[in-house]
């Protein structure tokens, strides 16, 4: 299965285990951030890699919650009627489109990568089913977002 997975940096290493085992011992074309080629459109890229899955995973915890990337990449998938898998490395309030959209979340923790894969793959089981049922059907003709840039508030000087 075609998946992207979106976290915060302070996480790569977690995720960058879970990437790997998902691609060499479950078979997934799981993409992260780290496969854009340099001197490409980082943007460009990871919105092509967002229309072309078939699941997005969002890890979340309080650095990717509070992330204007992780937010812009996790909305766009909304956008897009992907199926969104929301994996909470720690403990964090979720997006408000997580509950609003009755998203349902998993619990998952740093130390069991195992019962995280697990619960990967009964998603992802049930996802398929989604998909087949018609659930999700393709919004490619969505417009594109714009890349998110922080807001910088001006230090007054006197």
């Amino acid at each position: 299965m075609k998946l992207f997975i979106s976290y915060s940096r302070f996480d790569k290493p977690w995720v960058t285990e879970l990437w790997q085992k998902l691609r060499n011992e479950d078979g997934h074309d799981a993409w992260m951030d780290k496969q854009i080629v340099p001197a490409s459109d980082w943007w460009h890229s990871i919105q092509s890699a967002i229309e072309d899955c078939e699941c997005f995973i969002f890890v979340m915890s309080p650095q990717a919650v509070d992330s204007i990337y992780c937010l812009a990449e996790f909305r766009y998938a909304l956008s897009l009627n992907k199926p969104i898998l929301p994996l909470m490395l720690r403990e964090c309030k979720p997006p408000r489109e997580i509950s609003k959209q009755r998203i349902q979340f998993h619990k998952i923790g740093e130390d069991n990568l195992d019962r995280t894969l697990r619960i990967v793959a009964n998603s992802l089981g049930e996802i398929r089913v989604q998909i087949a049922l018609g659930n999700f059907d393709d919004k490619s003709d969505i417009s594109r977002p714009d890349e998110p840039k922080p807001s910088i508030n001006p230090v007054e000087t006197i």
